[in-house]
């Protein structure tokens, strides 16, 4: 809220449902999916490790900021 913002947004990828499930724990919800997103991921070449771009599907999560009175003015994040 201290920088005008009333939402959390984060990204998490379509098949860390470990992640997914902590994060609707937390009050987070699903509000859209981008089956086009790119990730880095290391491979071995006979020894050697490169990094390859593959595709993944991120999933969008968001939920809102709630803030407790008079953190903010004190420079701190708000209570989520």
């Amino acid at each position: 809220r201290g920088w005008g913002q009333d939402h959390l947004l984060l990204l998490v990828e379509e098949g860390n449902e470990p992640a997914i499930r902590l994060y609707r724990n937390m009050g987070y919800k699903q509000v859209w999916s981008d089956p086009t997103a790119k990730a880095s991921m290391p491979v071995d070449f006979g020894g050697n490790t490169a990094m390859q771009t593959v595709t993944v599907t991120n999933v969008a999560m968001t939920k809102p900021i709630k803030a407790k009175p008079g953190l903010l003015g004190l420079g701190l994040f708000g209570v989520l």
